[in-house]
């Protein structure tokens, strides 16, 4: 932001999750991104690409690993996972999964500056660009530090 500010240059926000899918967008299935969210949890989508568009299935969020499965489970679909969360999920899960669920090699396993790129060009051609006033990241759920205080003034 501060660059953009000095600079008087644009901003375009890119999510880690989207980006992550983004390095199997020609995968015939179901992309499931996926970061350790620590507490069972995971920071999580979940994506189906036709090899032009990647389309959300499921939103970012915080998922339970309950949830997740359920997710995958019920697509009906063979499942990638990405992410520093894919193999802690897969190793908890993997005896409950209805379908093919594999996790993705190494070199696919994080996310790549090509892919937050791409997205940022796709973006910048709808418009959705932000300014060094109005970008902001998205933080899905608060630090735990913020949900102790909250639990102490209670």
């Amino acid at each position: 932001k501060g660059f953009a500010q000095a600079a008087d240059k644009p901003i375009v926000c890119v999510s880690s999750i989207e980006a992550l899918a983004y390095n199997a967008f020609y995968y015939d299935g179901l992309i499931c991104p996926m970061l350790d969210a620590q507490r069972d949890q995971l920071y999580a989508g979940a994506y189906i690409s036709d090899g032009k568009v990647l389309s959300e299935h499921k939103p970012e969020n915080v998922y339970e690993f309950s949830q997740m499965l359920s997710i995958i489970n019920e697509s009906g679909k063979n499942a990638l996972l990405l992410g520093d969360g894919a193999k802690k999920f897969y190793a908890r899960c993997s005896d409950k999964f209805k379908n093919n669920v594999i996790i993705g090699q190494e070199n696919i396993l994080m996310p790549r500056a090509s892919n937050v790129a791409r997205i940022a060009l796709d973006k910048i051609s709808q418009g959705k660009i932000n300014d060094c006033f109005t970008a902001m990241p998205n933080y899905i759920r608060a630090a735990q530090a913020e949900e102790n205080i909250v639990k102490r003034q209670k």
